[in-house]
């Protein structure tokens, strides 16, 4: 659980760091490790480790979203892979919306049971 506010950025950006991966290699093309790892740090103020992110390479790999080149630093994104990141744009965009309304109901909800 997060307890700390400033911890909600870092634990969401983790959460969907594949995606992210995914949506930085669509947008910008090949990429080294050390470029993706820049990049989240400029788009979101996070610092990933390398280790966190090649684990999630590992797994966008494994799924056949990712190919790396034998003997190359050089990261692309896969066909399934950009079929994937469409999919997950249309339904992250719904999951969104609803967690977004949710929490603006239970402040509302908060807000006016502690007034007078």
């Amino acid at each position: 659980m997060v307890t700390n506010i400033e911890n909600v950025s870092y634990i969401t950006v983790r959460t969907f760091l594949s995606y992210l991966i995914l949506a930085i290699l669509k947008t910008t093309g090949t990429k080294t490790a050390y470029v993706i790892i820049e990049t989240l740090k400029a788009e979101f103020g996070i610092k990933m480790s390398a280790g966190t992110l090649y684990n999630a390479l590992a797994k966008l790999e494994r799924a056949g979203y990712i190919e790396r080149p034998k003997n190359s630093p050089n990261i692309n994104i896969t066909e399934k892979g950009v079929d994937f990141l469409g999919k997950v744009a249309v339904e992250s965009k719904k999951i969104t919306v609803k967690i977004q309304s949710f929490l603006e109901r239970s402040a509302q909800a908060n807000a006016s049971s502690s007034s007078p």
